[in-house]
């Protein structure tokens, strides 16, 4: 598969996952707005720390 190819399929699944999510948010109801986007960006948060985590741990090893 070409690059341009993949390209196009996760702009095309980057969409429908954004659209799921939008689904997500309406059906969940009356939730504060505060409680909605920490459950939205939960799974980025936990993986920012642990690859943050690992960066600050492979640095550390270097200098060893």
């Amino acid at each position: 598969m070409k690059a341009q190819s993949k390209g196009i399929l996760c702009i095309i699944f980057s969409a429908f996952c954004f659209a799921v999510m939008n689904v997500c948010v309406r059906a969940a109801g009356d939730l504060p707005s505060i409680e909605k986007s920490f459950f939205r960006n939960l799974k980025y948060l936990l993986l920012r720390s642990a690859f943050g985590t690992v960066g600050i741990l492979c640095n550390f090893y270097r200098f060893l």
